[in-house]
């Protein structure tokens, strides 16, 4: 059986309509098939022994990382601060968590007058709506003297009123806030679009959907097809520890001639740490991704813009002005 479904492999690498054919009665490991089938990893026959994995899913031919959120994906960067304005474990965590919410930065304002007002000032909608805002709460009672509605109307002054006047803290300290609301979020998502983008660079795209688990509540997960990588990943792997060990393997010492034992065999035997399947001291695949990737030295760790955007600041500070005024 073994001898025929070697030359089968080699002669139809290609095309692996036979393993739909024939029931293959083997319990060898994925790092045996690749032993001894002179280097072959037919993905058919090797991913399914992923299928056990709790973040995995054999479907068809393919398979499929699953996920109820983003945040595991936190434990594939470093853990340590490898340069400002760099991505770590930490920020990866604090973007991924959607039951907390996290603000980069903090006490940004140090202008009021240029970081906050001129910004009111450039966008005519919000300085009219807070010129209304103004006229409509009579604020000229906090006055000696009347405030006019050419005061008001007057962008330059109405800064200045709000800037200085005590009885327009309520609404200066609200526009503070809007924007370091609208900075946050802006550097959020330049932090985001950095730390998904080399996600997406290793997985691929996900899939969002809403499935219903087993106690019949519904939920999103987010799927990505990780049949190519997994094999790739798992080849290196075991390439990997095979390199090493051949480098202390001699026949001549390792061969039990009384047994009859082979040079294969004998193989297997010295280097059986390599032949056990490379992730059954992991419960996720992506627990044995981050420690392949961290036994390679690639731990993720990519750079994001230090600071955010001006026009998307503005958009979010528009929309924060008035959600809290």
């Amino acid at each position: 059986m073994m001898k025929s479904l070697k030359k089968i492999i080699r002669e139809e690498i290609d095309d692996l309509q036979w393993i739909h054919d024939i029931k293959v009665e083997t319990d060898l490991t994925p790092a045996q098939i690749y032993l001894r089938y002179d280097g072959m990893f037919p993905s058919k026959l090797v991913l399914p022994y992923l299928k056990d994995l709790n973040d995995v899913v054999w479907n068809g031919d393919k398979l499929l990382l699953k996920l109820d959120s983003m945040y595991d994906f936190h434990q594939l960067f470093v853990d340590d601060d490898r340069g400002y304005h760099h991505i770590n474990s930490y920020l990866a965590q604090q973007l991924f968590d959607d039951d907390s919410y996290w603000e980069p930065y903090f006490d940004i304002v140090q202008d009021w007058g240029v970081e906050v007002w001129e910004r009111v000032m450039d966008n005519e909608k919000i300085l009219k709506y807070i010129q209304e805002y103004v006229l409509e709460n009579e604020f000229e009672e906090a006055f000696d003297g009347p405030l006019t509605k050419e005061m008001v109307m007057d962008g330059n002054e109405l800064g200045e009123l709000i800037e200085d006047h005590i009885d327009f803290e309520d609404l200066k300290m609200e526009l503070t806030w809007a924007y370091e609301e609208a900075y946050n979020i802006a550097a959020r998502d330049d932090i985001y679009e950095a730390a998904y983008g080399a996600i997406e660079e290793i997985f691929g795209k996900g899939e969002w959907s809403t499935v219903r688990n087993n106690r019949g509540r519904v939920e999103q997960v987010i799927t990505f097809d990780i049949s190519n990588l997994a094999v790739d990943v798992l080849y290196e792997d075991i390439v990997s520890c095979f390199d090493s060990c051949r480098k202390w393997f001699n026949p001549e010492n390792h061969i039990d001639v009384d047994e009859g034992e082979t040079e294969l065999e004998a193989f297997e035997r010295f280097c059986e740490e390599c032949i056990e399947v490379p992730y059954v001291e992991h419960g996720s695949f992506l627990d044995f991704y981050r420690e392949f990737l961290y036994n390679n030295s690639e731990l993720l760790n990519p750079r994001y813009q230090g600071w955010p955007d001006d026009d998307k600041i503005d958009e979010y500070f528009e929309e924060s002005v008035y959600g809290r005024i």
